[in-house]
């Protein structure tokens, strides 16, 4: 009985062995099956629902980098098109991008090739993202330049779509913030509906491509009340446009101003700006005698036309950069503005440097064209 008992006990034995293998394999399976799963895209995808929402908020706000307007919208467009991407990552994602007015702030229109036609940016895409966006201030770039702007003018179908989209913005004009415009008639004509105040406007570009006589005679005043404008650019690019374009602003508060208009229209935001100008660039076609206006906190100031700096006084300017003004009216400016320069960039000749001071940033310009001296 003995032997036997031990011979039974040991057949229990293996069969326990075997059904701890058994167990064991199966277990190791398990375990497999489970770090496959965890590594599929379904998987890692679901792990991003521990994350809160309020953190995923932020996260997703990152894409929003409102700045200076650029002379080159190709940043911001970049920007805004990965915050309507990132609405078709999940369900969960696209509840919380809808539910953020803030990832709505930036319209980024362009005209150029197939960006802003009908069928890739109708006006049901944009009335769906201005109302998204709520009540918040919306920072626009509204480009209707074909590539070559300046050579081509638009089709009656495009055209009256790119008006169709800027009335619909015009419609939320109070809460313009930073715009820039760049366009011909009737485009920039259209500005004239801008009715009521720009309380929150702190930038604005405008930007013709070529006579825009209905701009200057019809829309000239549409921002004339934006009290809190600190940055005006017009006619960054002179060559684009045959006639400056006189526009009126009535802000006391611009420290950053540049770029093409009547010595008029110069003259009287200078007088108006005087106290809190710190950069300016100017040019325009032809300079009549005006009073002598003192700019006593400009810090930057860059002519691309000699008799300007008759008119001009800085007694606090510290760089300058002028094309094609030669030495003389510059060191008679010096002289009778008696400032401490601390840097000086000439450019021999206007063409050469054409697009040099108009960069977005009259702060910026640099020296590194062969036809410039730095001092």
């Amino acid at each position: 009985m003995l032997g036997s008992c031990r011979l039974f006990s040991g057949r229990r034995s293996v069969s326990e062995i075997a059904n701890m293998q058994n167990l064991a394999e199966r277990d190791l399976g398990t375990k497999s099956s489970t770090t496959a799963t965890r590594n599929t895209p379904e998987t890692r995808l679901s792990l991003l629902s521990i994350i809160p929402p309020e953190l995923l908020a932020e996260i997703f706000s990152l894409a929003v980098l409102s700045g200076p307007i650029m002379p080159d919208p190709a940043c911001a467009r970049a920007r805004t098109h990965m915050k309507w991407v990132l609405a078709h990552v999940c369900n969960r994602s696209r509840a919380i991008a809808f539910s953020l007015p803030r990832l709505w702030t930036e319209v980024d229109i362009h005209f150029c090739g197939k960006h802003g036609s009908p069928e890739t940016y109708s006006a049901a895409i944009l009335q769906a993202q201005l109302e998204r966006s709520r009540h918040l201030p919306l920072h626009i770039v509204f480009d209707c330049d074909l590539g070559l702007g300046h050579l081509y003018t638009a089709s009656n179908a495009v055209a009256a779509h790119q008006v169709l989209l800027l009335r619909q913005l015009i419609g939320h004009c109070a809460r313009w913030a930073t715009v820039m415009i760049r366009g011909r008639d009737p485009i920039l004509s259209v500005l004239a509906e801008v009715k009521g105040g720009l309380p929150h406007l702190a930038e604005l570009g405008i930007n013709t491509l070529g006579s825009c006589p209905d701009f200057q005679t019809t829309a000239a005043d549409a921002f004339a009340d934006a009290p809190n404008l600190r940055v005006v650019f017009i006619n960054q690019n002179p060559h684009l446009g045959s006639l400056p374009g006189a526009l009126t602003v009535d802000s006391t508060r611009i420290e950053r101003y540049a770029g093409w208009n009547t010595w008029a229209g110069h003259a009287a935001v200078l007088q108006r700006c005087a106290a809190t100008l710190r950069a300016c660039c100017l040019d325009t076609a032809s300079v009549e005698p005006s009073p002598v206006v003192v700019l006593p906190a400009l810090r930057t100031l860059c002519v691309r036309r000699a008799t300007i700096l008759q008119f001009v006084t800085a007694p606090a300017l510290e760089e300058f950069m002028g094309c094609g003004t030669g030495a003389v009216p510059i060191i008679s400016f010096l002289e009778h503005s008696g400032c401490a320069l601390k840097r000086l960039v000439m450019c021999h000749t206007r063409g050469t440097c054409a697009s040099r001071p108009w960069t977005g940033n009259p702060t910026s310009s640099t020296s590194s064209s062969s036809t410039c001296v730095a001092i």
